[in-house]
């Protein structure tokens, strides 16, 4: 296996919450499921950029087949463009339908914008996700959220989606192969139904070129929501073999979130590692740290609570990194899967350790594998 280095070890400080998403112990299984606050979600989504541009949205959906938003971070478009849809009468006869490139962001919108709708007094059943081996649809689905390899299979059963009124693609800069083959297939489908429409959002879009894809459709623009961020970059430099990193960066990892935990102020901890193995042995490695302070140390900090989050965990497992945990402070050892789509309430802190695991092709042999 080789890691690719974004950065050297660096630590991000934020006073807002980071975009972004559980060990065994006892601890986290006792964690509290999310309280539904009709007037907190109202509050949220009354605050959020994108709602000031709900009617041009609309608009320009129902004047093109094809159009292209680049939504900025924060800007709250995952969630709240699918209930502008549904608003609009998208759902009366046949489905909306919208894809992410991860599992865990598919399920975790899905959730979130079916608690979104519950506080608005509609049924949470109205929304439905689908994932390879997991299908939570039903008849009364209205909204489906759904990897973009799921589409393709759909695809495969039904070439023209008839099922769909409109698709929105999200995440698009994200480039998968069933992204690729879904920007060709969509454009075939759409040639042949022309009540189809289809909707390409992304953060980080080229939006010239992929408005020259689609025939030179237009763009919409939605601002988003910024906030000052401070960066510390590790002294200690990474030294790179032929097999990946050979410096003890999962180590160093652990010792900056300690630091914080017991020098910082309040605030959620986010700390990036490559795969699951690490974020398990990070994981084991800062509960045996804490195991080992003393108790009158010990009892003086906030309780710690060590989620891990990957592809791999189950969906309850991946959500309790949203879940309210009282005075008590959470780090969240993920894999880039919390980069994009997720917003994890209260995180201020970032630890990320500056290796990626990517797949990248082997023309010797024709395939593709994990560097």
């Amino acid at each position: 296996m080789k890691s690719h280095a974004r950065t050297s070890l660096a630590l991000m400080c934020t006073s807002e919450p980071w975009r972004a998403m559980e060990a065994s112990t006892k601890e986290e299984e006792a964690l509290p499921p999310a309280v539904l606050d009709a007037d907190a979600f109202q509050a949220q989504r009354a605050s959020l950029p994108v709602g000031q541009f709900k009617q041009h949205i609309l608009d320009t959906i129902a004047s093109n087949q094809i159009v292209v938003c680049i939504g900025e971070t924060g800007s709250g478009k995952t969630t709240q463009i699918p209930q502008f849809l549904l608003e609009a009468g998208y759902a009366t006869s046949k489905r909306i339908a919208i894809t992410q490139p991860r599992r865990v962001a598919t399920v975790a919108v899905a959730k979130r914008v079916g608690e979104e709708l519950e506080a608005s007094g509609l049924s949470v059943h109205a929304v439905g996700y689908t994932i390879r081996f997991d299908d939570h649809t039903s008849a009364s689905t209205k909204i489906k959220f759904m990897t973009d390899g799921i589409l393709v299979r759909e695809c495969l059963q039904d070439p023209l989606l008839s099922s769909y009124s409109i698709i929105m693609l999200d995440e698009a800069h994200e480039r998968s192969i069933h992204t690729d083959i879904l920007f060709g297939l969509l454009q075939s489908i759409l040639a042949k139904r022309s009540d189809l429409k289809l909707l390409v959002t992304s953060a980080t879009l080229d939006a010239a070129k992929f408005s020259a894809f689609f025939h030179n459709c237009p763009v919409v623009q939605i601002p988003g929501r910024s906030f000052p961020v401070d960066i510390y970059h590790s002294k200690q430099h990474q030294i790179m073999g032929k097999s990946g990193p050979l410096s003890t960066y999962i180590q160093s990892a652990v010792d900056t979130t300690l630091q914080i935990h017991m020098h910082e102020p309040d605030g959620h901890i986010l700390v990036f590692l490559t795969g699951q193995k690490e974020i398990e042995d990070a994981c084991a490695l800062i509960h045996k740290r804490l195991e080992q302070l003393a108790d009158e140390q010990r009892n003086s900090l906030p309780h710690l609570l060590v989620l891990p989050l990957y592809g791999a965990l189950s969906s309850d497992k991946q959500r309790r990194i949203f879940s309210s945990c009282g005075a008590s402070r959470k780090v969240i050892v993920c894999t880039n899967i919390a980069e994009t789509s997720l917003t994890v309430d209260g995180v201020k802190y970032v630890v990320d350790a500056g290796f990626t695991k990517q797949k990248v092709p082997r023309h010797t042999n024709r395939y593709a594998i994990a560097a």
